[in-house]
Formats: structure tokens, sequence, C-alpha cells
């Protein structure tokens, strides 16, 4: 039998004493305004007055208290990693997108959050997890962990586990790069074709410098969208190569899109039409991978990629920086709007277009010049 409890100067808190001795029990009116009481959970009176006031709090904020005991294991494996899952395959996100967050999610931050009430996750736990993941990882790395965090926590806000976002509060570690952009020139674009060992190689290099198509939508390019006749040749991208399967569906909705081609690049489709190997299994693809069937991105950067870069001394290289180079040189030299460009290579918005335009060699020496015109004497120039 319970002993009976006593009131004390805090309202909604009752003492009780017990063979184990004094408990204060609380009780508040939830959401419903249904009474909620809960037992002998505290020793000490003012403990048990500051969780009231909690839960009376969380209850005005609109945190529903079923919610308050989730850990961070329970809300991202049944809530956040499904619907990640469902925006796939509704095309609102990136699978390589959702790909890099789940593994963010088992590499990281399950074996240090896993278990942790999602309530309890604050701004220091945030930066504390923050500190530690930087003393092994680059920057790079340790921001991309934290946000993919920050995307399950403003879930969970949008659940109304939690009233606020912490991670708005948080001072995430600057995403500096490992590596500078290469700004390729034509001349070490050509360097990087004629280092490859076979004609496949060779187009797909020409053909991604002058097509701005990404690696994955090259190795998933079918001849039936490619046309290379008329006065307007272009390709269509409607697919991509991914871990060796083809996939019916974009890296995002902008990139599924009609890329006109210049004359460098039907030259190159047509030499691809003559000396490529050709498809094996029916897929009419137009850079089947050696032995048929769909290539695998990931073998042709570790296989042939890295020779080929060593080989025309450009160790330093990435594949991407031909899709770099693209957008360079169009929007340097080609007088289009900024629309047209972002169109072309299936960019969504203008600054991430801006990070894609690279300086050129010699533009320094055209950008002194300009600036030296710029302040001539008026009178000087009219005397000269």
């Amino acid at each position: 039998m319970k002993a009976k409890p006593k009131t004390t100067r805090h309202p909604g808190v009752y003492k009780r004493c017990t063979t184990a001795g004094t408990v204060y029990d609380i009780t508040w009116r939830d959401a419903h305004g249904k009474q909620q009481w809960r037992y002998a959970k505290h020793r000490n009176l003012e403990a048990a007055n500051n969780e009231r006031l909690q839960l009376l709090n969380e209850v005005k904020n609109g945190v529903p208290l079923d919610h308050r005991q989730r850990t961070l294991t329970d809300f991202v494996e049944n809530d956040w990693l499904p619907d990640q899952d469902f925006q796939v395959t509704s095309g609102s996100l990136a699978d390589s997108t959702v790909k890099q967050r789940r593994h963010d999610w088992t590499r990281h931050l399950k074996p240090a959050l896993g278990d942790t009430q999602v309530r309890q996750i604050g701004v220091a736990e945030i930066e504390r997890l923050q500190r530690k993941l930087a003393t092994g990882l680059s920057p790079h790395t340790t921001h991309r962990v934290i946000t993919t965090l920050g995307t399950i926590l403003e879930k969970a806000r949008r659940h109304r586990l939690i009233p606020v976002n912490p991670i708005h509060d948080v001072k995430k570690i600057e995403p500096r790069r490992q590596r500078e952009p290469r700004a390729l020139t034509i001349a070490e674009v050509r360097r990087l074709a004629d280092a490859a060992e076979t004609p496949d190689e060779q187009n797909l290099i020409l053909a991604a410098a002058f097509s701005s198509l990404r690696l994955g939508e090259l190795l998933g390019l079918r001849w039936q969208y490619v046309n290379l006749d008329g006065d307007e040749p272009h390709l269509i991208v409607v697919a991509q190569a991914r871990e060796g399967r083809l996939i019916e569906r974009t890296k995002t909705k902008r990139s599924r899109r009609l890329v006109p081609l210049p004359a460098q690049a039907v030259e190159t489709l047509r030499a691809q039409q003559i000396e490529g190997r050709g498809g094996k299994d029916g897929l009419d693809l137009v850079f089947p991978a050696p032995k048929g069937g769909v290539w695998s991105a990931h073998n042709f950067e570790t296989r042939q990629w890295r020779k080929i870069r060593d080989d025309a001394k450009l160790p330093d290289v990435v594949f991407h920086d031909l899709r770099r180079f693209y957008v360079t040189r169009v929007r340097n030299h080609s007088g289009l709007p900024a629309r047209a460009t972002m169109q072309a290579v299936g960019h969504s918005d203008e600054k991430m277009h801006d990070l894609y335009t690279l300086p050129e060699k010699g533009e320094a020496a055209a950008i002194h010049a300009g600036l030296t015109r710029a302040f001539t004497d008026e009178e000087a120039e009219s005397v000269a």
C-alpha cells in the first residue's frame, strides 16, 4: 500500500514517506488535458519540481509526451530512413545522396548517439561529437556527417519530438577542400585522351569534356537518345549507371535534360559509333563495359582512369574535372547566358554553376590589362 502523499510548497509535487525513504511524486496535465502522474522518481524536492516544469514546458510547446523516450536509433530506422528511401523513389532526392547519408548514420552517428534520446541531443552533444569526428576525419567529411545529423533532427522537429533543431546553434567546422579543382586546358584534355589505351576510353574522355555529362550519365547513355544528324545534334539524359547497374532515372530532376552537342562532341560520338566495341547485352549502350554490360564507374576510375592520368603526366586530375572544363569554357567563351549553360549541364542554381566556373590560364594577365585600361588617364590617351 502506497504511503499517503502530502503537498509541498511546489504545486503538483507531492511527498511520500516510504520504507526506502522520502520520495516525491509529480503530476501534470498533458496536451489533451488528461492528468498524468510520475511516482517515486526523485528523492529531491527541487529535482522533482524541475522535471515537472520541464514537462509543462514541453506540453506548452507542442511536444507529444509519448515521444519523449524515443532514441535516435528508433526514430532514424523507423521514420527517417524510410522517408529518405521514399524520396528517392519519388525523385525528390538523388540515390547517391541517400546512400551517403545512410553511410554517415551507420558509420558515425549510430555508434555515437544511437542510444541517446532525441530530446537529449543538444548543442553541447553535437559539438562534442564534431570535435571527436574531426580528430580522425577530414573537415569536409566531418561537416557532411554533422549536416546529415541536422537533417535527422530537422525531421524530428517536424514530428514534434523536439521543439527546436539544435543544429542551427552549432558552429560547424569549415568544409575545406582536400584539393583545389583543376582548370584543364584543351591541350590537357587531348593529352588525357591520347593516353587512353582503347577507343572506348578515349572517346569517353572526349565526350565528357565536350558534352558536360557526368561519368554515370555517360556510362548509362544509350544510342536511342543520341541524335547526331540535322542542324541541332543533341542527346537526352534520362538514366545513369550506378555500381554496374542501369538506373532509369537521373541524379536530380534537373539532370534529366536535352544537351545540345558542339561539333567536337558530334565528332567524338561518331567515332564511337565506328570504333567502339558495342554492347553485347541488348542495352544499346554508347559506352559498354569491356566485357559487355553496364560499365562500373568505380571500376573505370580505379582500373583505367588512374593509369590514364598518370601516363598523361596529370596525376592530380579527377574525372569530374572534365565537367568543370566544359562549364568553364562555355561560360567564358560562348557568350551564352547562364540560364542556357545551366540547362546544358543540369545545374539547378547559379551558385553551384559559379563554383564550376574556374579561372583559366592567362586570365590574370587579361584582368590586369583591363584594369590598367580602366584607369588610364583620358588626357594622356588623347595626347598619345
